[in-house]
């Protein structure tokens, strides 16, 4: 584990470190890794606990280090790709984060094999953390525009505000190490303890989407949008017809929880 040289800062470190067993403990806890989402933030948490945990048996920047972190990072693209997979509903939503999690895993296993799995890939970094990103965003308009209940009680909203911010933040880090933060102790330390807080803040969202995760959420067979929405225009048009007794609507909103 780095050692920042204050007791403080230490102890904020490990608290961050091991934070990522409190959604691990709530999913297994409230069994609501029935919900496939939920399911994966369970996997994704025990991964980033157990790579954490190791950093105090292994130096740090180290060639085990390199490659653990690598292993982390394409496992972390995999599990997020399939959350957002998951509760996509739209024809172009489900082809891009199929063709996503086709290509891109591929694609950084072959780099990694080409270059060194043992080495700081700064451009596969930065490309993973950009592709993260532009997904999350999408999704989370998807959600802004598809979700009819109360979007702050639905844990997946959370989850993306959670890889949003990280992987947001990271991507201006990991560009701020090139162009902004040199190589001596200090910068390379204030670059780290900002990743650290900034992966406190992630997974402190994802603990507050696995409280907020119920085994109700696995309930989810709504119907596919485009048919929706083709069911609401034959609907529409029947209403024009005179003498027609307007039937309840309910059963055709979209509601992804």
């Amino acid at each position: 584990m780095l050692d920042f040289g204050n007791v403080y800062l230490n102890l904020f470190v490990h608290i961050s470190s091991y934070l990522p067993l409190l959604p691990f403990l709530f999913i297994l806890l409230k069994r609501t890794y029935v919900v496939e989402y939920l399911n994966y933030l369970m996997i994704l948490s025990l991964v980033a606990f157990l790579f954490n945990l190791t950093l105090n048996f292994i130096p740090f920047y180290s060639k085990p280090f390199h490659f653990l972190r690598n292993v982390l990072m394409v496992t972390e693209l995999m599990l997020i790709l399939l959350m957002i997979n998951s509760r996509y509903r739209t024809p172009f939503g489900r082809n891009l984060t199929v063709t996503l999690l086709v290509f891109v895993p591929n694609m950084c296993v072959s780099y990694l094999l080409i270059n060194s799995l043992n080495e700081f890939n700064t451009l596969l970094i930065t490309v993973n953390c950009a592709i993260v990103l532009i997904s999350a965003l999408l999704f989370q308009k998807y959600l802004m525009d598809y979700y009819k209940g109360n979007i702050l009680g639905y844990s997946l909203f959370w989850i993306m505000n959670g890889v949003f911010m990280f992987s947001g933040s990271y991507l201006i880090f990991n560009l701020g190490r090139k162009f902004i933060f040199r190589y001596d102790s200090d910068d390379y330390k204030s670059m780290w303890g900002m990743i650290y807080i900034v992966h406190f803040i992630k997974y402190a969202f994802f603990t507050l989407a696995a409280w907020l995760g119920k085994p109700a959420d696995a309930i989810y067979e709504p119907k596919e949008l485009a048919k929706t929405m083709k069911a609401e225009k034959e609907l529409t048009y029947e209403l024009k017809t005179p003498g027609f007794t307007p039937p309840s609507l309910a059963g055709n909103e979209i509601w992804l929880d």
